[in-house]
């Protein structure tokens, strides 16, 4: 018998010795925030939703967006920390799932 995709047991964080993937939180915002606007010269000639980058609220709405996307098992996003958890680096995951 096949699951439904939200009872499947997907991990909401990975470790490494040097990284950290955990699942959204919509307190990660500001972090998000912060993250992209450090890296908007290297960030906007790539990639199209950087070209006019959210405010805070915008990416705590997008954060609560993915959680819930994420408990749903519709999608798998995960941002990437330093291994301490004070750096957040970045932003990957499972869009298409099928």
């Amino acid at each position: 018998m096949s699951l439904p995709p939200e009872l499947r047991e997907v991990p909401t964080e990975i470790r490494t010795p040097r990284l950290m993937l955990r699942c959204p939180r919509y307190v990660d915002g500001a972090r998000l925030h912060e993250a992209i606007q450090a890296s908007l010269p290297e960030l906007q000639p790539w990639l199209t939703w950087v070209q006019k980058p959210l405010d805070v609220e915008g990416y705590e709405a997008s954060l609560r967006q993915a959680a819930s996307r994420f408990l749903m098992r519709q999608e798998l996003r995960y941002l990437i920390f330093d291994a301490t958890q004070e750096t957040l680096l970045g932003s990957t995951g499972f869009h298409a799932l099928d």
